[in-house]
């Protein structure tokens, strides 16, 4: 498959569900936040690597992802706790930002030592 026609179809994939989240939210917002967070990003991300990367790379793609739940939870929940104390939006954003950066960075620490 020619390269550009690779990324247009990555393109259309996230681009469908950023678009069909929020429209599903309207039904029920607590679903859609689970729906949001399905590995269907991961999933389309690992077989695209697959493909065009290799198993090696796949594999290490997938341990990545694996290890990168838990700075993906604490984005999360910083968010939940900001929003809930008061911070407007951005804050909240933030907070969990913060929290899922300080999250990292202490896992790659740790892998690298």
């Amino acid at each position: 498959m020619h390269i550009i026609l690779k990324d247009v179809l990555k393109a259309v994939i996230a681009a469908t569900l950023v678009v069909f989240i929020p429209k599903f939210a309207d039904k029920n917002s607590y679903l859609s936040g689970i729906i949001g967070v399905m590995p269907m990003v991961s999933l389309t991300g690992f077989v695209f690597v697959f493909i065009e990367k290799g198993l090696d790379k796949a594999i290490n793609y997938s341990q990545g992802a694996a290890f990168g739940m838990i700075p993906a939870a604490l984005l999360y929940i910083g968010i939940c706790i900001g929003l809930r104390y008061g911070f407007d939006l951005f804050a909240s954003l933030g907070i969990g930002a913060g929290a899922w950066l300080l999250c990292t960075l202490i896992h790659q620490y740790c892998s690298h030592v």
